[in-house]
């Protein structure tokens, strides 16, 4: 669920798609073949966001990560200035959930989040839905210079972000953020309470660029892009029955975050490390 895929890419170019089969998700709109653009109402979810194609980017980590072995249903939720509404969003979750779409996702990687000091109680129903549908919601824990001027991270002990915080109540929740090692650090926002994974960029934080194999590109730097390589890790590696997913049974998917102490405080369970081939099936 981001501002969609552009195809037009080398490592967007052969992504398996998930769609509906070129049925209507309800009886008054175009089939759908490709997923759902919820921003235009339209059935062609194209990432227009010229500034940086944040959803072909997310989509081609993930599709990269597990060897171009697992198909994504693009749902553009996010416009091409980068911003995403509430109800979009909740409308994307509808499409998900409903009874038209033939296979659910096992995971909804959601590179978004708002801060604020209410909890919205749609979304949570959303969430409690989706869990109820067996469906993991890997999200971001958002970036250094979101609320800070000077650019530097936050706890999110002390500024709320939705659905990053969730992650302490759902057990489908799961919140991811960057680290870099020597020393290990979280360079993006950071929580031993919420953040329950780290994934290891570069020494300044930055991932590859995921839409061409250029090593020559300049590295793409944010927690959203930590968010795919937890997306692929979770649906690759856990296999448990969900109806017994607990806060215990999430620790034991990760590696303990206590084996690195510099960590300690700013995730809550363990590190993921960028693998230099698909993380495997």
């Amino acid at each position: 669920m981001d501002t969609g895929i552009d195809f037009a890419f080398p490592n967007t170019a052969t992504i398996p798609i998930q769609h509906n089969g070129g049925h209507p998700m309800c009886d008054t709109v175009e089939p759908d073949y490709i997923g759902w653009d919820f921003v235009n109402d339209q059935n062609d979810p194209y990432d227009d966001d010229r500034h940086n194609k944040h959803g072909s980017r997310i989509a081609a980590i993930i599709s990269e990560a597990m060897g171009n072995e697992v198909r994504i249903l693009p749902l553009k939720v996010i416009s091409s200035s980068g911003v995403g509404t509430l109800f979009d969003i909740f409308c994307g979750f509808e499409y998900v959930l409903s009874n038209r779409l033939p296979e659910k996702p096992t995971v909804i990687n959601a590179s978004w989040g708002f801060y604020s000091v209410n909890e919205n109680t749609l979304l949570t129903n959303y969430i409690r839905q989706l869990y109820n549908q067996h469906i993991w919601l890997v999200n971001a824990a958002g970036n250094r210079g979101d609320i800070n001027q000077n650019g530097t991270n936050v706890s999110l002990d002390n500024k709320i972000r939705f659905p990053a915080c969730y992650s302490d109540l759902h057990f489908n929740v799961l919140t991811s953020t960057t680290t870099k090692d020597n020393p290990f650090d979280a360079v993006e926002n950071f929580s031993s309470t919420y953040v329950n994974a780290g994934v290891q960029g570069d020494q300044d934080g930055g991932f590859p660029e995921s839409l061409n194999n250029n090593p020559a590109n300049p590295k793409i730097i944010g927690s959203s892009y930590a968010t795919p390589y937890a997306s692929a890790f979770v649906a690759i590696n856990y296999r448990k029955p969900f109806d017994k997913v607990t806060r215990s049974s999430l620790v034991e998917l990760f590696p303990n975050s206590d084996e690195i102490p510099d960590l300690s405080e700013e995730i809550e369970n363990g590190l993921i490390t960028i693998p230099s081939a698909p993380l495997g099936l």
